[in-house]
């Protein structure tokens, strides 16, 4: 019960967890009295002379609070399990947001949490910043029955492997699917270049959702495919070399973020983590989901002074066909050629844990 009716938030946090806003403001840094008073609406330790959102309240501790002050309001609501589900799924993401090892340590407290919805929120949250003794103890976990858990849970080891440089475990490899054209009406256009430093610097400052532990090189590559218009942030890691990508070949790689604008390029939001390790003489590249599901599977190999690569789409609902060649050079990002549909033409069966 409600211990104590308090009169009115301060402006900002009125504005950050009210339900009538249609606009809010973004987060920034939080003095203790707003960090205090939206803590107070996470845990709905109070009542307030207007309707407030805890989850609200949650994410925006877990953006603009200290660590040690958001996460031992996280760590309560998430292993609450009389807390509404809608608030313990917003503590795993706001644990994931904040990132550290006392953040790690609360997620894997409840990798077994009896939610599926909420086990697999902890454990994508452990995926995108963990590290290798989080990875091990996730392998140790007995697999999730639930499907959306289980894809989420293979996913998490994989990027903990590819970020860190592991030798596994991986995602199942798909197969790259030759097309051919289509009619023209069912074709879409497609570009690809290389940005400046000063463009790559404000892409990044839009950028919004994960970013999977990795810091971004001071070049990205701008992609339109019909409408839409796609930025690949590449890991800073691997342009460390006075031989550009070479170093791609070494290990296996969290090797960027595929991010897509939203109207007027008014924010950048990441989509899609793009993966790659190496296979034989040539580097396995995997475009994943959030949830875990590869959408696009491709190649990248060594051409002279350049790298080659091929990407095509998996078959699967919601992805339009699609086949890329082309090089990364020098002097950037060229396309040889592209075979891409502006809507998707075929669909698939229902996924099984068998196909993961």
């Amino acid at each position: 019960m409600p211990s104590k009716l308090t009169p009115r938030l301060s402006p900002k946090v009125r504005e950050l967890v009210a339900t009538d806003r249609l606009a809010r403001p973004p987060v920034g840094r939080l003095s203790g009295v707003q960090a205090g008073q939206l803590a107070a609406v996470a845990q709905r330790r109070q009542a307030f002379q207007l309707d407030v959102s805890p989850t609200r309240a949650i994410r925006a501790l877990a953006e603009g609070a200290k660590a040690d002050v958001a996460i031992p309001v996280l760590e309560v609501i998430l292993a609450d399990r009389k807390a509404p589900l809608p608030d313990r799924v917003a503590a795993a993401r706001g644990l994931g947001h904040v990132a550290t090892p006392a953040a790690e340590h609360a997620l894997l407290s409840q990798m077994r949490a009896g939610e599926p919805r909420v086990q697999q929120e902890v454990v994508a949250a452990l995926g995108r910043f963990a590290g290798a003794s989080a990875g091990r103890k996730l392998g140790k976990l007995e697999a999730p029955s639930d499907l959306a858990t289980y894809r989420q849970w293979v996913f998490a080891r994989a990027l903990i492997a590819h970020r860190l440089g592991l030798d596994g475990p991986f995602l199942a490899e798909k197969l790259f699917v030759e097309r051919s054209h289509g009619r023209p009406e069912q074709m879409a256009t497609f570009m690809a270049r290389t940005r400046t430093a000063k463009a790559t610097t404000t892409a990044r400052a839009k950028l919004r959702g994960e970013q999977y532990g990795i810091g971004f090189a001071n070049r990205c590559h701008s992609i339109e495919c019909g409408p839409a218009k796609w930025e690949i942030l590449v890991n800073r890691e691997l342009t460390q070399s006075s031989t550009g990508f070479e170093r791609l070949f070494d290990r296996p790689w969290l090797a960027g973020v595929l991010a897509q604008w939203l109207p007027q390029e008014e924010a950048l939001q990441s989509r899609f983590v793009i993966l790659a390790r190496p296979s034989g003489n040539a580097v396995r590249l995997d475009v994943v989901r959030a949830d875990g599901e590869v959408v696009y599977t491709g190649t990248a190999a060594r051409s002279g002074s350049s790298i080659s690569f091929q990407v095509s789409d998996v078959v699967r609902a919601g992805t339009a066909p699609l086949n890329v060649t082309g090089r990364l050079t020098p002097s950037g990002i060229e396309i040889d050629k592209a075979t891409v549909f502006a809507s998707r033409v075929a669909g698939r069966r229902a996924l099984a844990i068998n196909d993961i």
